[in-house]
């Protein structure tokens, strides 16, 4: 800009000198005579009077530039401003949810009029799916469901994408693609891996400078995703059991508490199955740890397999499970519990000559408990009463007379 200006000064002052110059050569070629006087006047003043419209209309250009350049200059110090409350709000965010409706909101507000979604691959790595809210009934939600990670060009490609209109691509992408709004994917990148991506769909066509803008953001939060994604593995590989990957015992306690609060607040059932396989500890001794580990991997995965995906299944030590039910009442939880105890039965592991059964309790909440605790302590006291009654049996709540304090203890046996 500063060299578009000093080219205007240039012209403005060579017009001028052109001017003076005009202005001295008829001086020296006019004959003296009044009409020659008379040509030679108004010839001065028709110049100028260029001269003078032609240097007002350079300041006219100079101010707007410099008004110009005061704009863009605010422009980029909100921006940048922008960014630094984006870092300082990145770093005090708790989870990866809490950033990715963060980095959508900052992107939202330095792209005027667009609507952002965060995506990001499943952790099998074998989806792409939303981080941030995706309205339904819209043509990406459509897209969306059960979208691969190589239907995003972007993360396919592992750099930024453009939709533009009217273009015919030789390769359009799956999600954004052919939608009739124009949008930006610019890919997140997490130690070097693509993890995701985000798009930008926008009406008017986006500036350089909004294009740099939005890869800068990004760049940004990916640094911060990084570190929030580490620490949310190192909670799960924490929280998880070695053998079967399921939530462990202080985890499937924790989680229990929390959902048992919101069962409150929504004045809503919540159901407990506690589940022990049976003779775990004669198995172990008749055909080695080894094959007791292959089994209770077996079972953990029936457990898995059989329950939905709000269900909270883990696995609490020995040969003691766990499968927490929101939203479901005594009758339903005795349903799951019965299709699960089919499932254990007809596990049929490879070298495995054994009679794999579980026994199953069931409490609900608040029928026969108000706290996490005394919930699990009910649902262990139930499994205790369909160990007594023969095992390989469903037993519920409330259904026999026995003293609560005396199962505090896993099932066992």
């Amino acid at each position: 800009m500063n060299l578009l200006r000093q080219l205007r000064a240039l012209a403005t002052v060579g017009i001028g000198a052109g001017a003076i110059a005009a202005i001295v050569w008829l001086v020296a070629r006019s004959d003296g005579s009044p009409a020659g006087r008379v040509v030679e006047l108004a010839t001065v003043g028709a110049i100028a009077g260029l001269s003078l419209l032609i240097g007002a209309t350079g300041a006219l250009m100079a101010g707007r530039a410099r008004s110009l350049d005061r704009r863009r200059a605010t422009a980029e110090h909100g921006f940048r401003a922008a960014q630094v409350e984006l870092s300082d709000s990145l770093q005090i965010a708790r989870t990866e949810g809490e950033a990715f409706a963060l980095l959508r909101r900052h992107l939202e507000r330095t792209v005027p009029g667009s609507d952002v979604v965060v995506l990001r691959r499943s952790a099998d790595g074998e989806r792409i799916e939303p981080a941030t809210f995706v309205p339904g009934g819209t043509l990406l939600a459509e897209r969306l469901a059960g979208a691969e990670p190589w239907s995003c060009l972007a993360t396919c490609l592992g750099r930024t994408h453009e939709t533009v209109d009217n273009a015919d691509p030789l390769l359009a992408c799956a999600l954004c693609g052919g939608g009739g709004r124009r949008s930006l994917c610019v890919p997140t990148l997490i130690g070097g891996d693509i993890t995701g991506a985000v798009l930008v769909e926008h009406g008017a066509t986006l500036s350089e400078i909004e294009r740099l803008r939005v890869v800068d953001s990004v760049g940004q939060a990916s640094a911060v995703l990084s570190g929030l994604r580490n620490l949310a593995r190192a909670e799960a590989r924490s929280g998880a059991d070695k053998l079967t990957g399921l939530p462990n015992d202080r985890a499937v306690e924790s989680s229990l508490r929390r959902m048992i609060a919101q069962s409150g607040r929504a004045l809503s059932s919540l159901s407990l199955v506690v589940l022990d396989i049976d003779h775990l500890r004669r198995l172990n001794e008749t055909l080695g740890q080894a094959k007791g580990d292959v089994t209770l991997e077996a079972v953990a995965a029936t457990i898995t397999e059989l329950s939905r995906n709000s269900d909270l299944a883990g696995r609490l030590g020995g040969g003691e499970f766990v499968l927490v039910l929101p939203d479901t009442q005594k009758d339903g939880a005795l349903e799951v519990a019965e299709k699960v105890r089919l499932g254990v039965t007809r596990v049929d592991l490879p070298g495995l000559d054994w009679p794999l059964s579980a026994s199953f309790g069931v409490a609900t909440f608040p029928d026969d408990a108000v706290s996490a605790d005394e919930l699990l302590r009910v649902g262990r006291a139930a499994c205790r009463a369909a160990k007594a009654a023969g095992r390989n049996a469903v037993e519920a709540a409330g259904t026999w007379g026995v003293d609560l304090d005396a199962y505090d203890n896993p099932c066992g046996e």
